[in-house]
């Protein structure tokens, strides 16, 4: 029989390791949310190895999984009344709604958040929230409100000198900028972004605003810098082992060549792409890719691997389109 101190102990040291297994290793950290389950007797406990258990699953995209988890630890919050871990739960339920496309499920949750976090004047987790509002509402295409969201969270981040948050939201005003054409702006704030982000260790942020700074570059016709910074965003993606981020690497580099009309070097790259789609199951890069490389071979006289080419990417928009559907016959279920 453990003790109320080993218990504790084993627990924080748990807490530990899932936290720093959560982005590599999501598998791991479900392993010691599971076994802080085993051990737990105290209200508060049960209810961070839940949230603990729907982190873990929510990394490893299994959202419907992690919802539940959450939901079970938000009710055992509620019940003891701790405010900032009901935000910070309803925070979670917030970004896993996002990752399943559910944007006014997960724009409710924020608002439930922020509430929580406004009544006990969280000044770090209300400007996370406002930026998360914000990315909703720019994938609702609505730029000027994610804009004004993305505002609302710098200014507390100046304010609070935080500059993780800042290379965050920074990121987030430049591409609301470049959503609404005006580039110059945008590249202000991708390299603010990214001059805090080399400041630190965060080489996934570092893949990401490069390959931002990229593809503005071939959105201002300038193909030989977008170039160079996307084959920067490769390398970074490369070191960090992102399957998804290194996909994207390749195919925007072979664009970028194909923009140039180095048929040898973009087929190269967008085969590389190919490959690693397939190996990922990334619908929407391999149709993407495929409706490219079909174009080089085509333009190159070989109409035999054109037309393979061709025939993969009708499969894949039939995949992609079947997944899309299904996603909104769930959701007009859930109504």
């Amino acid at each position: 029989m453990l003790t109320t101190n080993s218990v504790n102990v084993k627990f924080e040291i748990a807490n530990k390791i899932i936290s720093n297994q959560l982005n590599t290793n999501p598998q791991k950290a479900q392993k010691y949310a599971l076994i802080q389950l085993k051990i737990v007797v105290i209200d508060t406990q049960i209810a961070r190895a839940y949230c603990n258990l729907g982190l873990s699953l929510d990394y490893q995209s299994k959202y419907d999984s992690a919802i539940t988890y959450y939901n079970k630890s938000l009710i055992i919050y509620k019940n003891v009344g701790n405010v900032y871990w009901q935000g910070q739960v309803l925070l979670n339920l917030g970004v896993v709604n996002y990752y399943k496309g559910d944007y006014d499920e997960s724009m409710q949750h924020y608002f439930n958040a922020l509430k929580k976090f406004e009544k006990i004047d969280d000044k770090v987790r209300i400007s996370s929230v406002y930026n998360n509002i914000g990315s909703i509402y720019k994938e609702k295409n609505d730029f000027v409100k994610s804009l004004s969201y993305h505002k609302k969270s710098l200014a507390m981040d100046v304010a609070l000198r935080d500059s993780a948050g800042m290379a965050v939201t920074y990121n987030n005003i430049g591409i609301d900028f470049r959503n609404l054409n005006e580039l110059d702006s945008s590249l202000h704030y991708y390299e603010a972004s990214l001059a805090i982000k080399k400041n630190g260790v965060d080489e996934l942020g570092i893949a990401s605003s490069l390959t931002n700074i990229g593809q503005l570059y071939y959105a201002k016709n300038n193909i030989d810098l977008g170039l160079k910074y996307n084959l920067e965003a490769l390398s970074f993606e490369r070191k960090v082992n992102n399957k998804r981020g290194i996909c994207q690497s390749y195919i925007n580099i072979g664009e970028g060549y194909l923009a140039k009309e180095d048929m040898t070097a973009a087929a190269y790259y967008l085969e590389q792409g190919y490959k690693k789609a397939k190996e990922i199951g990334a619908l929407e890069d391999l149709v993407s890719v495929l409706d490219a490389l079909s174009v080089i071979a085509a333009n190159e006289g070989d109409f035999e691997k054109a037309y393979t080419y061709y025939k993969d990417l009708s499969t894949y928009k039939d995949s992609l389109l079947n997944e899309q559907t299904s996603q909104q016959i769930v959701t007009l279920e859930a109504i």
